[in-house]
């Protein structure tokens, strides 16, 4: 019986460090991810895009010219920051002693990445946005037809965009809405905005390193990306989980901390990291997964 166990353990153990479990490009990536540029630039592209984003919506720029010039400054930090996560696992992989670059090679691999890059990045970014605000109108849709007739809470489409877009009129339909309208609005909200993005987020995991590793345009790239997914789906599935329970986890550990600007300054950078450390798994998930699958 104990010898059984011992085979057991010993055979989960391997199982867990072997390239096939879900774990290991976590293990992996850990050490690859302690890259301060990175961090910092990380820190940067969030800030500035969630100043920029706040300031057009408050000056009234039109929002197709906001996400526009919005996927034009960001193109430029993610094609750079992508080569760098991409070159690192490739050395990561040829020496497995290997940590990170160090400031100076690590903005001579950013610079190349825009300069070769650019174009593969600015386009996937407005197809991106593309993809989202299709989406969510499909989910919207197919939501308010199947799953939560408006008529169940007295609104028709358009007026419920009318009301989400305005406070004050949210504010008074909600007063006015009784326990059952509340429930359906609710199952109606996390069907279009939780349970629609994390679907999304899933099918667009592997895009960036699919592009980057295959040479493929940004289109091509999608759907061939989406058919690695499946091919080797619980592993895929048991990564992305992960990565989203330690979203929900900073999210909630901070939540319940004082909001204080040194906290949030500290919980931006720890989320910063773990985004970082996100792609770091993802790109070690996609180049190990062509090692045993001949990809």
């Amino acid at each position: 019986m104990i010898e059984k166990i011992a085979v057991f353990c010993k055979n989960l153990l391997d199982w867990f460090k072997s390239d096939r479990c879900f774990v290991s490009p976590f293990i992996k990536a850990f050490p690859l991810a302690n890259n301060l540029l990175l961090i910092t630039l990380g820190l940067f592209l969030a800030t500035f895009n969630t100043l920029y984003f706040a300031v057009s919506m408050r000056i009234g720029v039109n929002l197709l010219i906001a996400v526009f010039i919005l996927a034009f400054l960001s193109s430029a930090v993610a094609s750079g920051f992508c080569q760098v996560v991409k070159q690192s696992v490739q050395e990561y992989d040829e020496n497995e002693d290997f940590k990170n670059y160090d400031v100076k090679t690590t903005f001579e691999i950013f610079y190349t990445g825009v300069g070769r890059r650019y174009l593969q990045f600015f386009g996937g970014f407005m197809l991106f946005f593309v993809i989202i605000i299709a989406g969510m109108m499909l989910s919207m849709i197919l939501a308010t037809k199947f799953i939560c007739p408006l008529s169940s809470i007295g609104l028709d489409l358009d007026t419920l965009q009318l009301v989400m877009a305005n406070q004050g009129a949210l504010a008074e339909f909600a007063s006015q809405m009784t326990k059952s309208q509340v429930v359906h609005l609710l199952v109606l909200f996390y069907i279009t905005n939780v349970i629609t993005p994390f679907i999304m987020g899933y099918f667009l995991m592997l895009w960036i390193p699919e592009f980057m590793y295959s040479g493929k345009n940004v289109v091509v790239s999608l759907f061939t990306s989406i058919k690695k997914l499946f091919s080797d789906f619980w592993n895929t599935l048991c990564i992305y989980i992960l990565i989203v329970l330690g979203h929900i986890f900073i999210a909630f550990a901070f939540a319940f901390l004082p909001q204080t600007s040194i906290m949030l300054y500290i919980s931006s950078l720890i989320f910063i990291y773990w985004v970082i450390y996100n792609f770091f798994t993802i790109f070690i998930y996609y180049k190990t997964r062509g090692k045993y699958t001949g990809e």
